[in-house]
């Protein structure tokens, strides 16, 4: 199954908050079951706007929207 989150920040780049280790956590347990997960969040980075850069995180693809208003 294709699943999509999304929200405003995912680690590594995010650690802190609740939201993200909830995710984190679920994402992990979905990609050991076979299912292919993507993240859509928000960057701390400051880029082009609306710059999406993909990278994978532990078997999870990673899709980061960067800003240039932080």
């Amino acid at each position: 199954m294709n699943i999509l989150f999304v929200l405003h920040g995912f680690p590594p780049e995010v650690r802190g908050g609740g939201t993200e280790r909830s995710v984190e956590a679920l994402t992990r347990a979905m990609v050991e079951r076979g299912h292919r997960v993507t993240v859509l969040c928000g960057s701390l980075e400051v880029g082009s706007v609306d710059t999406v850069v993909e990278t994978d995180y532990a078997g999870i693809r990673v899709l980061r929207v960067h800003r240039d208003d932080l």
